[in-house]
């Protein structure tokens, strides 16, 4: 039951139109924050190197279905 409740979750995090729309929201976090300077390459070229790992890795690692049921 755990782990069917939280499928829509598991499809969020994996999905590539709401992996793009936080890419772009953390490309704007990263410049009006100055994160790195807020050099508009800096953080488009942080974002595009770690968002492709990170949101697979917390959908499979700790925010998986499976992980969060276990808990």
């Amino acid at each position: 039951m755990c782990t069917a409740s939280l499928a829509p979750i598991d499809w969020f995090l994996q999905d590539k139109f709401v992996m793009e729309v936080l890419d772009f929201f953390a490309l704007q976090v990263c410049e009006k924050m100055k994160i790195e300077g807020g050099m508009p390459s800096v953080c488009k070229g942080a974002i595009d190197m770690m968002s492709a790992f990170l949101l697979p890795a917390l959908a499979k690692g700790p925010l998986s279905p499976q992980t969060l049921c276990d808990e």
